[in-house]
């Protein structure tokens, strides 16, 4: 009895009636919808996940050849490549800056490439008579680069001494 009063006070106020009613409706239609949706993605077949692509095992020739560069003086200078860009880059020894492309039998073409919007340093490495040739505008930075380094190791004897 006391439901059907509920019931019936609920009826006659038929603002507060249609809005109930609208919720309800609004919360089934969303419920079927998600169900459906359910359904539809438990038949749905997803492509199966690629496979990591496997890289390539490194070239030894061509991790000698850079060995080769890496080692190599340039003339008039004490330090190795690898040193002389220590003073300009944070890591030159990170192995994916270095690259090498075999051009002829027993020769690579070495490149060094810094981070975004520096310039890249080249070189020819004949790896039968373990020679290294330099390009001329990686002779002219890494020559920068050394007067750099001793000029400001001038200035920082001149500064001591004063």
């Amino acid at each position: 009895m006391a439901s059907q009063r509920w019931l019936s006070s609920f009826v006659e106020d038929e603002p507060e009636y249609r809005r109930h009613m609208f919720a309800a409706l609004s919360v089934g239609a969303l419920l079927l919808a998600f169900l459906g949706c359910v359904d539809l993605v438990g038949e749905t077949r997803f492509a199966p996940p690629k496979r990591e692509a496997r890289a390539a095992p490194p070239d030894p020739d061509a991790l000698e050849a850079i060995a080769l560069v890496q080692d190599w003086h340039p003339a008039g200078d004490e330090k190795t490549v690898l040193g002389r860009l220590a003073g300009a880059v944070r890591n030159p020894a990170y192995e994916r800056a270095w690259s090498a492309e075999k051009t002829e039998e027993d020769s690579y073409l070495v490149i060094f490439r810094e981070p975004a919007g520096f310039p890249a340093y080249a070189f020819e490495v004949s790896l039968e008579a373990e020679a290294v040739q330099a390009t001329p505008e990686a002779v002219e930075r890494l020559t920068m680069l050394r007067v750099r380094e001793e000029t400001e190791t001038q200035d920082g004897l001149a500064a001591l001494a004063r």
